[in-house]
C-alpha cells in the first residue's frame, strides 16, 4: 500500500500554455482536484510546483494559492546554483514559502547542486 503520491506535471509544457494559459492552468487543478479526490484520505498528495506560479492568476487568487489549496505538501524546484541574492533560490522560493504557511502546508525547495551554465539565460 502507498502512503502517498507525488506528482510532476508541468502545465507550462504543454502546447497550449502560450496561447490559452488560463485554459490548461485549470485543467491542471482539475487534474489535481481528481487525483486527491482518489487519493485521500488514505494517502497524501504531493507535487512540484513552479516557483513563479505565485505570478499567474487563477479566478480571484493566484494559481500557487490554488495549487496549495488542493494538496498536503509541496515541493519548489527553484534551481539556481547560488541561494542567495536576488535571483538566489531564497529569492524565488519565498512567495511560495509564505503561501505554504498561510495555508498552513509543508514545503521543500529544490536547489541546483550542478553547474547551470555561463549565461543568465542558461541559469533559468
Amino acid at each position: 500500500m502507498f502512503d502517498g503520491l507525488h506528482v510532476d506535471v508541468e502545465p507550462h509544457a504543454q502546447p497550449g500554455w502560450t496561447g490559452d494559459q488560463a485554459r490548461v492552468g485549470e485543467r491542471f487543478l482539475d487534474l489535481l482536484r481528481v487525483l486527491a479526490d482518489h487519493t485521500r484520505p488514505a494517502t497524501t498528495l504531493k507535487a512540484d510546483t513552479a516557483w513563479w506560479f505565485h505570478r499567474i492568476a487563477a479566478g480571484n487568487s493566484s494559481h500557487n494559492r490554488e495549487v496549495l489549496q488542493r494538496l498536503d505538501a509541496v515541493t519548489v524546484p527553484a534551481y539556481r546554483k547560488h541561494a542567495t541574492g536576488i535571483d538566489g533560490t531564497i529569492a524565488l522560493a519565498t512567495p511560495q514559502v509564505r503561501a505554504a504557511a498561510e495555508l498552513r502546508r509543508p514545503i521543500r525547495i529544490g536547489q541546483e547542486t550542478s553547474h547551470l551554465g555561463d549565461s543568465p539565460d542558461d541559469r533559468k
